[in-house]
This record gives structure tokens, C-alpha cells and sequence, in this order.
């Protein structure tokens, strides 16, 4: 089995189980105040590690090309990865980009 094989079982998997885990209401809720609460944190690290693919004054959208920072925001807030995975994924739905080899990372702007 080639690479090529290994990345498309393993894009199918991870897009499955992400799909499997949508996250409740409540925990939708909480990613998105997460998201705005750490805006300020996080975006001047964010712009220097990962490319801006979309910004309008709701929301921007990097891609993680490294696939670390989900499992990041998930520990932070006790969630499942797939479960943050499946918000950030619906945040930039409507993105052209293609997420094949990246995770989105959204960063809400405002106040909750």
C-alpha cells in the first residue's frame, strides 16, 4: 500500500468520524465563545504559522496544514477532537479552499 492509498483512507476516516461527532448545541456554544474569547490570543501566532484563507468581519479562516491545533482547542475545552473538528469545519463551510490536506481554524471576531 502506497502513500497515496494511506491519504485517501486516512481523509476518509477523519472526515467519517468528524461527520460522526457533531457537537451539541451547547457545546457548539461553547467552541464559538472560545473562538471569540481567544481571538486576541491567538491570531498575531496564528498569521505567522498558518495561511489566511478567508476573512470578513464575522470571522477569519486559517489552514492548518500541521494538524495539531484541533487537538489543541479540543484538550483546552474538554471536547472530542472530531467534535471541534465538525464546528470549525460548518464555520468555513462556503470557504473556497480545498481542506483535503489541512484542517480550518476559525477565529470568531466580536463579543458572544
Amino acid at each position: 500500500m502506497g502513500k497515496a492509498y494511506y491519504a485517501i483512507v486516512h481523509t476518509y476516516e477523519c472526515r467519517r468520524t468528524m461527520h460522526d461527532e457533531t457537537p451539541t448545541a451547547d457545546e457548539a456554544e461553547q467552541i464559538a465563545n472560545y473562538s471569540r474569547e481567544t481571538y486576541d490570543e491567538y491570531l498575531s501566532e496564528y498569521k505567522s504559522l498558518y495561511t489566511t484563507v478567508s476573512e470578513t468581519e464575522r470571522r477569519r479562516v486559517f489552514a492548518d496544514e500541521h494538524g495539531h491545533e484541533l487537538g489543541e482547542w479540543a484538550d483546552d475545552l474538554g471536547l472530542s477532537r472530531g467534535k471541534v473538528a465538525a464546528w470549525m469545519h460548518e464555520q468555513a463551510d462556503g470557504v473556497d479552499y480545498n481542506w483535503s490536506a489541512s484542517d480550518p481554524v476559525v477565529l470568531l471576531k466580536g463579543e458572544n
